[in-house]
């Protein structure tokens, strides 16, 4: 009896084992696809950001010469629609430009070793005017961590978290936004973190925040609702991962991961 019920049992595992195996190869596969569909629509992103670039300068253009010939000769009806050519234009550029930097993103990371002082430099020399006009005050912990990853990509992060804080801080509060590393970290990752005294984020779009094209707020035109899933994108392509927490009218932490060793780009 236990000869026959061992041998049901190896047979049942044997079985266990092909299913398995089967689901493996059936994942693989449904992975392969999705990634040449997603670098099929990263291609079709660049492509078009190239294509439609020169259209739209020639209306801009276009428009912006029309408006200065005809000045004088029309009236305000008909300047206010040429200038709204001309703006729309701008935004459409606008959001070219958006898109074909988050396409660029998969393919371009390389990892170069960064001290986090470093990365304060460049993140101030790059933030200076909007700092400057914002009124905003940026107080940076000090850190002797070394990171290993694309000093000019983690500074687009810094700045695209640091551009919201001023952008969402509240109304007669000037913003103060903290910089630094939490002190606990994983073996092979240290978490920054970008802390801010804005109006805060509802819980429920935590998620939301980091999709493309997805802005809470939707009275600001000059926004793409971008900022925030370029910066998922990047720190995804170090291996890392990016979350905020918040409680509204207090303001808002982001926290972002970056490898400290030699992690492979692959």
């Amino acid at each position: 009896s236990l000869y026959y019920l061992k041998k049901s049992q190896s047979k049942s595992l044997l079985d266990t084992n092909e299913q398995i195996s089967n689901v493996n190869e059936s994942l693989k596969t449904i992975n392969s696809k999705l990634e040449t569909s997603n670098q099929e629509l990263l291609n079709l992103a660049k492509s078009l950001s190239f294509k439609l670039e020169e259209p739209l300068q020639a209306i801009e253009a276009a428009s912006k010469e029309l408006c200065d010939l005809t000045s004088s000769k029309i009236n305000d009806t008909s300047r206010e629609q040429l200038n709204r050519i001309s703006s729309s234009s701008k935004r459409m550029h606008g959001m070219i430009h958006h898109l074909f930097s988050l396409s660029v993103i998969d393919g371009s990371i390389k990892f170069d070793i960064v001290s986090m002082s470093e990365l304060y430099v460049t993140v101030q020399e790059v933030c200076y005017e909007l700092v400057k006009s914002s009124g905003a005050t940026i107080v940076y912990k000090h850190s002797d961590e070394i990171v290993f990853c694309d000093k000019f990509l983690v500074s687009q992060v810094f700045q695209n978290i640091i551009a919201n804080a001023i952008k969402y801080s509240q109304k007669e509060v000037s913003p103060f936004i903290k910089i630094g590393v939490v002190p606990e970290r994983q073996i092979d990752f240290l978490t920054v973190y970008v802390s801010d005294n804005g109006i805060g984020i509802s819980e429920d779009y935590f998620e939301f925040i980091f999709s493309p094209f997805k802005k809470i707020d939707n009275s600001d035109e000059k926004s793409f609702g971008i900022g925030l899933s370029t910066c998922k994108r990047i720190i995804e392509g170090f291996g890392g991962k990016i979350w905020v927490e918040s409680v509204l009218n207090e303001g808002s932490t982001f926290y972002f991961q970056l490898p400290v060793s030699n992690i492979s780009p692959d």
